[in-house]
């Protein structure tokens, strides 16, 4: 047996439980609508296209700064 508020309080205390849930729904499923959304290509798109980190190639050294030699 639940017991029903009744006035303005109560109200404000409902409205803001529902929009904290549904806010929180919404930043939860979020990220899966995104993932699902990029998967979402054709194979010819994703054949087509060059990755980009392969064109200009970094190379892995630390600047000079870094270096354990020079502070020596």
């Amino acid at each position: 047996m639940s017991v029903r508020r009744k006035g303005p309080r109560a109200t404000i205390v409902r409205v803001f439980t529902y929009l904290s849930l549904v806010s929180v729904a919404v930043v939860v499923i979020f990220p899966f609508v995104v993932a699902f959304a990029t998967s979402q290509k054709p194979p010819t798109w994703s054949c087509s296209v060059e990755p980009l980190f392969l064109k200009n190639p970094k190379p892995l050294t630390p600047p000079s700064c870094c270096s354990p030699m020079t502070s020596m």
